[in-house]
């Protein structure tokens, strides 16, 4: 999952710095879906899972909105 993290905020990053034309607020657009996706899904498995403790737990969920709160940002950077 730590993976999935680093390329989810490797091209929050890399999109950071484009201009903000329509293909770019589509491709941002794009990725907030996707990344929901996923983060739902992860949400539910790390709630389900019986070998994290509530402390790992708070973690992986603190990544996550960690992440969420990165897409907001590269929206309004693109003007969405």
């Amino acid at each position: 999952m730590r993976k999935l993290a680093t390329l989810g905020v490797t091209l929050v990053v890399l999109l950071c710095s484009a201009c903000s034309c329509p293909a770019e607020r589509k491709a941002v657009d794009r990725l907030d879906e996707q990344q929901e996706k996923l983060f739902k899904k992860y949400e539910a498995y790390v709630a389900a899972d019986t070998k994290l403790d509530a402390a790992a737990k708070n973690d992986e969920i603190g990544l996550l909105r960690s992440l969420r709160d990165l897409m907001a940002s590269l929206k309004k950077s693109v003007g969405d």
